[in-house]
């Protein structure tokens, strides 16, 4: 479920279920059905066009499109935007606001819509930095007008918006050099030692993505979180190679960091670093409490908090949370943070305020 050289308004060529890109969550984490109620649950199918996906993706990675994959292309935009099949391209991230990190009020504010699996970063001048898989139909129209689009930024790929107040965004030019060719998704990323920030996603070679789906947690080879770290500032990135090759077949890596060397990623399995979060092994010396009807926590983030860490987590009732005074031992919190939403990720701003960004169904149709 991340490398580009430019624009990565990268194309998420990605309709959950029988759209464009079939995008669910890996096999232990909760459900997209058990995230949401089910009036809204996406519609999850097989592949229902004449071209194997994998193939597809290949063939526009390599600019090599025939007349029967544009045939393909224009039939899952014309799917997904009429909503026959219901997926990420209906997602957005909203935003909601706490004073103390624990207790959010939802403002229903929508930041950027067609999005999925956000993850925010606060950088020194105390800017908002929002990371997320992009579902925008853009570089899909671009190609069928017969223009030439980078993909270099990755399939299902991952765009940046950034802000001064948290609320209102703007799209930045996201590149990440040496992207894997295929699919990056599903960012988490963290502050080094040194004061440059770390990413990690999952990447999958267009070949490995499975032929039947467009779900990169189905692709025929392991799993992979690869590491990118930060260049000039956070819209330019250099992919360092594969931090995690996860023994469960995990995606929606979440990070953190224990001192300047100790980091744990966690996935489908756990993994521990001791070389500043460039490669992990598996370790048994961290376990993420059973929760979701016995399933992990579901798209976690982890915020280091005056006494320890918290992490929030997705369940059907909203967004929850786990707390650890020494990022090891984990136990639940009573109640629930936000009783809405999916995929949150939570900051704190320089005054004080924190923010949870989190996606939801889109409240109007784009």
């Amino acid at each position: 479920m991340k490398h580009f050289i430019i624009i990565i308004s990268i194309i998420i060529i990605g309709i959950a279920a029988g759209g464009f890109l079939i995008y669910q969550k890996q096999q232990r984490a909760p459900s997209t059905q058990e995230l949401f109620s089910q009036s809204e649950a996406p519609i999850i199918k097989p592949w229902p066009y004449d071209v194997p996906y994998n193939t597809l993706v290949n063939h526009i990675l390599s600019n090599n499109l025939s007349a029967e994959d544009k045939a393909v292309l224009q039939s899952s935009l014309d799917d997904m935007k009429s909503g026959k099949n219901q997926g990420p391209y209906w997602d957005e991230v909203r935003v909601a606001t706490s004073k103390d990190g624990f207790t959010f009020e939802d403002t229903r504010r929508t930041v950027v819509i067609h999005a999925s699996v956000p993850k925010a970063v606060v950088d020194r001048q105390g800017r908002v930095w929002l990371f997320y898989v992009d579902f925008s139909p853009e570089p899909i129209e671009r190609l069928l007008q017969g223009e030439q689009v980078d993909f270099k930024a990755g399939f299902q790929g991952l765009s940046a918006v950034v802000s001064d107040d948290g609320f209102t965004f703007k799209k930045v030019d996201l590149e990440i050099e040496d992207i894997v060719e295929g699919v990056a998704v599903d960012p988490d990323i963290v502050a080094a030692a040194d004061g440059t920030f770390q990413m990690y996603y999952l990447g999958v070679p267009a070949l490995e993505l499975s032929p039947n789906s467009g779900d990169p947690a189905k692709s025929t080879g392991p799993h992979r979180i690869y590491l990118a770290t930060m260049k000039s500032d956070l819209s330019k990135w250099q992919q360092q190679g594969v931090a995690w090759a996860d023994p469960y077949g995990g995606a929606d890596p979440v990070v953190w960091q224990i001192n300047d060397k100790i980091y744990y990623i966690a996935s489908g399995g756990i993994g521990k670093s001791t070389d500043g979060g460039y490669s992990f092994k598996e370790t048994r010396e961290t376990e993420l409490p059973r929760v979701n009807n016995g399933g992990p926590p579901g798209t976690p983030d982890i915020l280091k908090v005056e006494g320890g860490y918290r992490l929030f987590y997705a369940t059907r009732e909203g967004i929850k949370s786990l707390f650890s005074k020494d990022g090891v031992n984990w136990q639940e919190e009573e109640g629930s943070r936000l009783k809405a939403g999916a995929d949150p990720t939570v900051v704190k701003l320089k005054n004080g305020t924190y923010m949870m960004y989190y996606k939801a169904k889109m409240q109007t149709k784009p």
